[in-house]
């Protein structure tokens, strides 16, 4: 599981990579592009998050595909910020079974959620994306899980 991840975790840093960036993991508040940091409490005003992609359904056990989380401006202008920590997680059914590399970090306004996954079969499941300071972000429409249980 663990060189699952690794690879996972590869992927999406070559994803960002593409993007123009990558992120520093080791980074602790968003800074921009320009390299100064920026407090998570001095975003500006209507600053809110965005999907590039969304997940329309999953399988057990399955990474689900891509998602891109981007920070955009009130005028809905990526930004490039750079360290926010974006976290996803389930609005319903809650609990679910959710599992994978759940917390992500910007690089350049993007948040790319790659290695997520379900080990139950769910219905109507609506996933959320929450980072301090800005409005939490839900998927658009509801989605089912599909298959039977993951083995452990």
């Amino acid at each position: 599981l663990w060189n699952e991840n690794k690879k996972e975790e590869k992927k999406t840093r070559d994803l960002i990579n593409q993007l123009g960036a990558m992120p520093n993991s080791n980074a602790t508040s968003p800074s921009s592009s320009s390299g100064g940091a920026v407090s998570p409490n001095q975003l500006p005003s209507g600053t809110r998050m965005i999907f590039g992609t969304s997940v329309t359904g999953a399988s057990v056990g399955q990474n689900i595909n891509m998602i891109d989380v981007i920070v955009v401006d009130a005028n809905g202008t990526a930004q490039n910020l750079n360290n926010i920590q974006v976290t996803a997680s389930c609005l319903t059914p809650n609990p679910c079974s959710l599992d994978g590399t759940k917390v992500m970090t910007t690089a350049n306004g993007h948040a790319i959620f790659s290695a997520l996954k379900f080990n139950q079969p769910d219905k109507g499941v609506i996933l959320q994306f929450s980072a301090p300071n800005l409005p939490s972000l839900t998927s658009p429409t509801q989605f089912d899980v599909q298959g039977s249980a993951a083995r452990q």
